[in-house]
């Protein structure tokens, strides 16, 4: 995956469902921290593995 421009990039990859099972409260705050280079995009269970 080429580098992102911004989080929305990234919050578009993922499924939205707020689950919090990767420990953020939603899916666009993970996506704010996997900008911000806090965490990686692996660390969302509900991610298809080929997206990443």
């Amino acid at each position: 995956m080429p580098q992102p421009k911004n989080a929305m990039e990234i919050f578009k990859l993922l499924d939205q469902s707020n689950c919090r099972e990767c420990g953020q409260k939603t899916c666009l705050s993970f996506a704010g921290s996997v900008f911000r280079g806090q965490i990686k995009l692996e660390e969302c269970p509900k991610l298809d593995r080929e997206t990443i």
